[in-house]
């Protein structure tokens, strides 16, 4: 009986073998999918707007698979602005996925010739298209991608300055800015470099506060301290001699935070402390 049982077993055991078997034969070949799976402004300046597209190619067979190419691009409102090539592919594992990042940039002076369609449309619509190309071997057509995003006009937030309190000699020395949001969406204040210019001599200053948040068409107060040190002091003495008044230019530049990436504003002003 038991050697009955073991012989019914062992034929169970074979045929299951044959099944898996039979379902690890001769695969058909099947083309990649491929999706654009993210896509987005990353940093918007007065003469660009950057992005950054993925692409990410899935290998659908259980064998390796190779690709010859990533042909992309980008359009304006449908108008193309540029294609290029991409060769540089690893070979994808059976089941496996390739991931390309393509930082591109679309200059301020093609936006402003789209102005009909920024009127027409109050946005702007970006699209990110191309084509993959498998290995020749394997017999498979390009297969293409194609991906679009709108985002609200964006403007460069206006930088006024707000005023100064003392001397640069003292160490009470504050720099007052005011920062309008121009845009329809909220930004943040989250990084000023910035530097005083004194009879051209440069000097360091500090953004004391870690955010500032402003909301749509509000204006925000941020304040900039001198950077400390012994040798700016003298300096500083040395230069404003003991002046009743002294004016001095602020450059740098202000970066904020906002949904669509980061916005960095450029900071050229004049200014007198008293």
């Amino acid at each position: 009986m038991k050697k009955t049982v073991r012989l019914f077993l062992a034929g169970i055991a074979a045929v299951a073998l044959l099944a898996a078997c039979a379902s690890q034969g001769p695969e058909t070949p099947q083309p990649p999918t491929v999706q654009v799976s993210r896509l987005s402004s990353t940093v918007i300046t007065p003469d660009v707007i950057k992005f950054e597209a993925r692409v990410t190619v899935h290998n659908t067979m259980r064998q390796s698979l190779g690709l010859d190419k990533i042909d992309y691009g980008s359009a304006l409102f449908d108008k193309q602005l540029f294609t290029s090539s991409f060769t540089d592919l690893k070979r994808m594992d059976g089941n496996g996925d390739e991931y390309v990042t393509f930082p591109f940039q679309i200059s301020m002076q093609d936006i402003l010739k789209s102005a009909p369609n920024l009127l027409a449309e109050g946005k702007l619509r970006v699209t990110f298209d191309g084509m993959v190309y498998p290995q020749a071997s394997f017999g498979f057509e390009p297969i293409a991608f194609s991906r679009t995003v709108e985002l609200p006009i964006p403007r460069i937030p206006e930088v006024s300055f707000a005023g100064a309190v003392g001397l640069p000699t003292q160490d009470l020395f504050r720099i007052r800015l005011n920062v309008k949001n121009t845009n329809s969406f909220p930004i943040s204040v989250d990084r000023i470099d910035t530097y005083l210019v004194l009879n051209q001599e440069r000097y360091r200053l500090l953004h004391t506060e870690r955010s500032t948040a402003i909301q749509p068409g509000e204006i925000a107060t941020v304040t900039l301290q001198m950077e400390n040190s012994t040798g700016k002091t003298l300096s500083m003495i040395l230069n404003a001699i003991q002046a009743q008044a002294v004016s001095f230019t602020l450059g740098g530049s202000i970066t904020c935070g906002t949904p669509y990436g980061w916005v960095y504003v450029p900071v050229a002003l004049q200014g007198q402390a008293q």
